[in-house]
C-alpha cells in the first residue's frame, strides 16, 4: 500500500480542483461586473479623458520639471475637467431657478381660473374633442392631452374648408 503525504493529491483530483478554481474566479469576475456594471460607462468615459489630456499633462509636467509642479498641474487639469462637465449643470439649474417664478404665476393663475381652451376646440363636436384626446395621449403620453385636440382642430377646420 502506498502511503501520500498530507499535502499530495491525485493527478485526476488536480485536474478537478484546478477547473473549479477556474469556475469560481469566472463567478466572481461574472458578479463583480454585474455589480459594477452601473459604473461601467463612468469608467470607460473617464478612461477617454484621461487618454485624451494624457498628452497635455506630459507636455505641462516638462515645462515646469519639479514633483510639487506635476501635483498642480495634475490639480489644475482635473479641476478644469470637473468645470466643463459640472458648469453645463449649473447653468440648466440657475435656468431652472429663474423660470420656477413664471411657472408658480401661471400654475396659480390656472388653478384659480382654470386652463382656458382654445376657441376653435370649443366649436368641435364632443366626440372629435375625446377622440383627439384619446388618440394623442395614447400617441405621444401626456403631451398628447394637448396635441390632440390641437391636431384633431386643424384637420377639422381643412376638412370644413374642404367640403365647402
Amino acid at each position: 500500500m502506498i502511503q501520500r503525504k498530507s499535502g499530495e493529491t491525485e493527478p485526476g483530483n488536480r485536474k478537478i480542483q484546478q477547473a473549479a478554481s477556474t469556475a469560481l474566479y469566472a463567478v466572481l469576475v461574472i458578479l463583480a461586473l454585474w455589480v459594477l456594471r452601473d459604473f461601467i460607462p463612468a469608467v470607460v468615459w473617464a478612461a477617454v479623458i484621461a487618454i485624451a489630456l494624457w498628452p497635455l499633462l506630459l507636455r505641462l509636467e516638462l515645462s515646469h520639471g519639479s514633483r510639487a509642479r506635476t501635483t498642480l498641474v495634475a490639480l489644475s487639469l482635473t479641476a478644469a475637467v470637473a468645470l466643463f462637465v459640472v458648469l453645463p449643470f449649473i447653468l440648466v439649474i440657475t435656468q431652472a431657478a429663474h423660470e420656477t417664478h413664471d411657472f408658480l404665476a401661471w400654475f396659480k393663475q390656472a388653478e384659480a381660473n382654470g386652463i382656458p381652451l382654445p376657441d376653435l376646440i370649443g366649436r368641435l363636436p364632443f366626440l372629435l374633442v375625446l377622440f383627439g384626446i384619446l388618440g394623442g395621449a395614447q400617441t405621444f403620453g401626456l403631451l398628447g392631452l394637448f396635441i390632440g385636440p390641437a391636431l384633431m382642430t386643424v384637420l377639422m377646420v381643412l376638412w370644413r374648408d374642404w367640403v365647402r
